[in-house]
Protein backbone atom coordinates (compact mmCIF):
# COMPACT_ATOMS: atom_id res chain seq x y z
CA UNK A 1 0.00 0.00 0.00
CA UNK A 2 1.59 3.57 -1.13
CA UNK A 3 1.97 6.17 1.84
CA UNK A 4 -0.78 8.86 1.50
CA UNK A 5 -0.19 11.41 -0.70
CA UNK A 6 -1.22 14.30 1.93
CA UNK A 7 -1.04 12.83 4.97
CA UNK A 8 -2.85 14.60 7.90
CA UNK A 9 -0.37 13.97 10.81
CA UNK A 10 2.73 11.93 11.61
CA UNK A 11 1.32 8.94 12.79
CA UNK A 12 -0.75 8.93 9.36
CA UNK A 13 2.49 9.47 7.13
CA UNK A 14 4.37 7.09 8.68
CA UNK A 15 1.82 4.05 9.63
CA UNK A 16 -0.54 5.20 6.10
CA UNK A 17 1.13 2.02 4.41
CA UNK A 18 -0.53 -0.68 6.93
CA UNK A 19 -3.25 -2.74 5.69
CA UNK A 20 -6.23 -3.42 8.36
CA UNK A 21 -9.30 -4.91 7.65
CA UNK A 22 -11.06 -2.03 8.61
CA UNK A 23 -10.30 1.95 7.82
CA UNK A 24 -11.90 2.86 11.28
CA UNK A 25 -9.01 0.82 13.09
CA UNK A 26 -6.80 2.66 11.51
CA UNK A 27 -8.01 5.97 12.38
CA UNK A 28 -7.78 4.57 15.96
CA UNK A 29 -4.06 3.22 15.46
CA UNK A 30 -3.37 7.18 14.36
CA UNK A 31 -4.70 7.90 17.72
CA UNK A 32 -2.87 5.46 19.89
CA UNK A 33 0.46 6.29 17.96
CA UNK A 34 0.07 10.40 19.26
CA UNK A 35 -0.68 8.95 22.68
CA UNK A 36 2.01 6.74 23.49
CA UNK A 37 4.14 9.52 21.44
CA UNK A 38 3.36 11.69 23.75
CA UNK A 39 3.43 10.17 27.15
CA UNK A 40 6.25 7.15 25.83
CA UNK A 41 6.76 5.37 29.30
CA UNK A 42 2.75 5.89 30.35
CA UNK A 43 1.06 3.05 31.68
CA UNK A 44 -1.91 2.98 28.73
CA UNK A 45 -4.68 4.78 31.00
CA UNK A 46 -2.19 7.33 31.38
CA UNK A 47 -1.37 7.64 27.65
CA UNK A 48 -4.87 7.61 26.40
CA UNK A 49 -5.65 10.42 29.33
CA UNK A 50 -9.69 9.90 28.79
CA UNK A 51 -11.76 6.40 29.80
CA UNK A 52 -13.14 6.47 26.48
CA UNK A 53 -9.74 6.27 24.49
CA UNK A 54 -8.40 3.70 26.98
CA UNK A 55 -11.15 1.29 26.38
CA UNK A 56 -10.82 1.50 22.61
CA UNK A 57 -6.82 1.27 23.05
CA UNK A 58 -7.42 -1.76 25.09
CA UNK A 59 -9.76 -3.25 22.61
CA UNK A 60 -7.52 -2.85 19.62
CA UNK A 61 -4.51 -4.40 20.98
CA UNK A 62 -6.75 -7.40 22.19
CA UNK A 63 -8.18 -7.90 18.71
CA UNK A 64 -7.72 -11.21 17.41
CA UNK A 65 -7.71 -10.00 13.61
CA UNK A 66 -4.64 -7.36 14.57
CA UNK A 67 -0.74 -8.56 14.83
CA UNK A 68 1.18 -5.66 16.01
CA UNK A 69 4.29 -6.86 14.69
CA UNK A 70 3.00 -6.04 11.37
CA UNK A 71 3.48 -1.99 12.80
CA UNK A 72 6.16 -0.70 10.10
CA UNK A 73 9.20 0.46 12.39
CA UNK A 74 10.55 3.74 11.21
CA UNK A 75 13.82 2.58 9.14
CA UNK A 76 15.64 5.77 11.15
CA UNK A 77 15.47 3.90 14.80
CA UNK A 78 16.93 1.22 16.35
CA UNK A 79 14.42 -0.53 18.66
CA UNK A 80 15.53 -2.96 21.42
CA UNK A 81 12.56 -4.77 21.51
CA UNK A 82 9.38 -4.64 18.17
CA UNK A 83 6.30 -2.97 18.79
CA UNK A 84 4.74 -5.96 19.20
CA UNK A 85 6.53 -6.82 22.26
CA UNK A 86 6.08 -3.55 23.77
CA UNK A 87 2.46 -3.36 23.75
CA UNK A 88 2.45 -6.95 25.11
CA UNK A 89 3.95 -5.66 27.72
CA UNK A 90 1.26 -2.57 28.09
CA UNK A 91 -1.68 -5.08 28.51
CA UNK A 92 -0.25 -7.17 30.96
CA UNK A 93 -2.96 -7.67 33.76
Amino acid sequence: MPRPENPRHWAEEKLGTMRLYDERLKERLYTIAQDFYSSPEAAIPEACASKVRTIAAYRFFLDPRINMDMVPVPQDTKPSHTIGETCREKIRF
